[in-house]
């Protein structure tokens, strides 16, 4: 139970930080999702009001794309302090379990990535001039993971932990697994923007594509510098030619140069192919239509000619009856006539 409020729902004793969890709202007798993770130096100590004030503006949005955030505090425990931060519920799995078995379909990566994108993009044109206690810059998520994002059972997505960055004026919090996706700016000057996004979702994509990160684990942040500095691994990698389209927009998105200029751009990109998919599909469709009424016009005809040859049948066998009863009569007639 936490802060004898939200009783999650859990196998062990022991909470995952960083992880979404399952928990039922006590005071409102309602279900909801949340997180923990444990303080650390790079956590601000003002962390919880900014984060309290930037969440105002995040779900002020009303996006589809973005869990809703109801609340955020702190705990102690014996030998640590914890934050907590609470979100609305969904039906929905983490990205990562969904992954986990055969490989996605390439036209549910391409909608689930352009929904991550689209996500990134209503925060993204937030107004700069939006000032809460000297934070100017909120238009960015900062720590995006694979963990942050929740599927449902059309592969539609929301978001988690928009705006925990921008509440820490920038600095990645360092949470448990974030440095594996953050970008090299973020681990060498602690800068944060839209670009360290669309790294961070290029990480994403790669693992949706191959079911393992780019740039491996990485020890700690210095490996992972020198992880990312070596490039991704893309020689060895081997999926079906469906991918090969998501596999070049993924180069650009994890290369130093030709870069992808804003999250529109990449969404344009993913979007064409979904369209390219559409008219492959269209045009199977139409030919299998065409497969279709040629079968039908070949089985009328059969029909047809079955038809005919039973009335031609028929005809005969009443053309020969006839003959069989004229037969007939003429001998009755000469009969009678002897």
């Amino acid at each position: 139970m936490i802060m004898n409020r939200y009783a999650v729902d859990i196998d062990s004793d022991v909470m995952q930080e960083n992880k979404l969890y399952v928990a039922r709202d006590t005071y409102l007798d309602k279900k909801v999702l949340i997180k923990i993770f444990s303080d650390n130096k790079y956590i601000r100590s003002d962390f919880i009001q900014n984060f309290i004030d930037v969440s105002t503006v995040i779900n002020d949005i009303k996006s589809k794309y973005i869990l809703k955030i109801e609340n955020v505090g702190g705990y102690s425990s014996i030998d640590k302090y914890y934050y907590f931060i609470v979100y609305e519920y969904i039906e929905g799995i983490e990205l990562p379990e969904l992954i986990k078995g055969n490989y996605l379909h390439a036209e549910a990566v391409t909608n689930i990535a352009i929904e991550i994108l689209k996500a990134l993009e209503c925060v993204n044109e937030i107004d700069n001039k939006i000032l809460i206690d000297g934070i100017s810059n909120i238009n960015y998520h900062g720590s995006l993971k694979i963990q942050d994002i929740i599927v449902d059972k059309e592969y539609n997505i929301k978001i988690a932990d928009f705006g925990i960055t921008a509440a820490n004026k920038g600095k990645n919090i360092r949470a448990n697994g974030n440095y594996r996706y953050m970008s090299p700016h973020q681990l060498c000057v602690e800068y944060t923007d839209y670009e360290s996004d669309l790294f961070s979702f290029g990480i994403i994509l790669y693992e949706m594509i191959f079911k393992k990160r780019p740039f491996g684990e990485g020890y700690d942040e210095i490996d992972m510098l020198n992880k990312i500095d070596k490039g991704p691994d893309y020689k060895s990698m081997t999926v079906s030619k469906e991918y090969n389209e998501l596999i070049e927009i993924n180069k650009k998105l994890l290369s130093r140069k030709n870069k992808f200029k804003n999250f529109k751009e990449v969404i344009l990109e993913l979007s064409n192919i979904m369209y390219k998919t559409s008219e492959i599909e269209k045009d199977l469709v139409k030919k299998v239509n065409d497969i279709d009424k040629k079968l039908k016009e070949i089985e009328e005809n059969e029909n047809k000619k079955k038809e005919k040859e039973l009335l031609e049948n028929r005809n005969e066998k009443i053309k020969k009856g006839v003959f069989t009863i004229l037969i007939i009569m003429l001998l009755i007639r000469i009969i009678t006539l002897l």
